[in-house]
């Protein structure tokens, strides 16, 4: 993926708003890839591989995406988390601007365009509220993970209603956790001034209101709630957890050092273990708490709850079924690091996460 540099930020400035407004006014009647790839037909059963965005390059880090790491998609945007280019990068169909970061190893900006301010190094990144009236999207948050600068930022985007075409859209980025310095503290107090160590990970819950962190390097998953208040929600025994994932009322969590994936009941406080054994290895079709996986660090639901694992240290995607039988299954990658292979079950170098 290209920089877009100044011209893509004054891009983003200029078109963004109309751009948004216009497409996230109308209800989506399907949905489609931005980019079509001709290839054969997929073997049956297995989805098709294609490169959305990016390619293999040689360039200056300021030219190409050197680790595109955390994914979140909303409707037609997608967003990248680029750590090493101390960006969020937002994919737009076939185009691509800086939604956040402006491209220095730095922490600065709250309370300005996200566009303006300045992101340490973002390793993950959600969706958050979305309001609508109507059809119409008329505001929603991103969620930022800035892990190298120990905090979690919000970008909150408001957009003008349909029938006021002279409104501006807005964006506004703040801290919501972490005070900038790493280390444990803080809870039961203000998350704004509470620390935290290196977190990778964060997730939404809309029907709690929660802010999920990963707190990576503190081995434990934190919680804010709609006060601003953070708690320690699960500690031990998870082993630096990079990746959180909600479904109802399960929060999903990667135990990466662990080479699980763990559910915490948010009704029950119940944890359990959903995939893994807690062996570092490699099987497939078989039940997930017998599967094993290495490193998972990514995590992402789709609309039938199947649970897919971005199994780092394995070099593969895997599905855990949502059926019965919580078959998990090898979907994308053979497990050896590379980018394409002659077959449809392509090789993924060290995938890291999901949406």
């Amino acid at each position: 993926m290209k920089r877009p540099g100044r011209v893509g930020i004054r891009w983003w400035r200029a078109t963004g708003p109309a751009a948004l407004l216009v497409s996230l006014a109308l209800p989506q009647v399907a949905a489609t890839s931005p980019l079509v790839v001709a290839a054969a037909a997929p073997l049956p059963g297995r989805p098709d591989l294609s490169t959305y965005a990016g390619a293999p390059a040689a360039g200056k880090p300021t030219e190409v995406a050197q680790q595109p790491f955390g994914l979140a998609v909303f409707g037609r945007y997608t967003f990248v988390a680029d750590p090493a280019n101390h960006v969020v990068r937002l994919l737009i169909d076939n185009a691509e601007v800086a939604f956040a970061g402006a491209g220095s190893l730095a922490v600065a900006g709250d309370g300005a365009d996200p566009a303006k301010a300045q992101l340490a190094g973002p390793y993950a990144v959600a969706i958050g509220q979305i309001t609508q009236v109507g059809y119409q999207v008329t505001g929603f948050d991103v969620y930022i993970a800035d892990t190298y600068a120990h905090q979690v930022r919000k970008a909150a985007v408001t957009i003008p209603s349909i029938d006021n075409p002279t409104g501006a859209q807005t964006a506004v980025i703040t801290t919501i956790a972490g005070a900038g310095s790493f280390g444990f503290a803080g809870d039961q107090g203000p998350a704004v001034t509470a620390k935290l160590n290196s977190p990778y990970g964060v997730a939404w819950d809309p029907k709690r209101k929660f802010v999920y962190i990963a707190d990576t390097l503190n081995n434990r998953v934190r919680w804010i709630d709609g006060r601003g208040v953070i708690r320690t929600l699960v500690a031990a025994p998870l082993n630096q957890p990079r990746a959180l994932a909600v479904n109802g009322d399960g929060l999903y969590i990667a135990d990466t050092y662990n080479n699980v994936v763990r559910r915490f009941d948010l009704k029950t406080g119940a944890l359990t273990t959903v995939a893994g054994t807690g062996s570092a290895g490699y099987t497939d079709a078989a039940p997930g708490t017998s599967a094993l996986l290495r490193q998972p660090s990514g995590l992402a639901f789709d609309e039938k709850a199947n649970l897919y694992i971005a199994d780092t240290g394995n070099n593969a995607i895997r599905q855990l079924s949502a059926t019965a039988d919580h078959t998990l299954r090898t979907v994308a990658g053979t497990g050896k690091a590379g980018e394409f292979s002659a077959h449809r079950r392509r090789s993924r170098c060290d995938p890291t996460a999901m949406s």
